[in-house]
């Protein structure tokens, strides 16, 4: 389990129910930055320099983590 920081201003949210649940934390972290600011990675939850002003992940493997995790989360609901 990944253990990170949640600072003010972000929300975060429990998306399903028992051992396969979830926290999405979304706030000032996934919001788009300049080229050349750090970011928080959505798969590993890492900070990352972005190379487009809306990339979320820091690679293709934590996109596709990402994602995985929002189809595990719907399927709970």
């Amino acid at each position: 389990m990944s253990e990170y920081q949640i600072r003010p201003g972000d929300s975060v949210t429990v998306v399903g129910a028992g051992d396969g649940c979830i926290l999405r934390v979304t706030g000032a972290a996934h919001i788009s930055a300049k080229i050349g600011e750090q970011k928080l990675c959505i798969g590993c939850h890492k900070p990352f320099e972005p190379r487009r002003s809306d990339a979320l992940a820091c690679s293709n493997r934590c996109r596709h983590k990402a994602y995985r995790e929002r189809l595990a989360a719907e399927a709970c609901e």
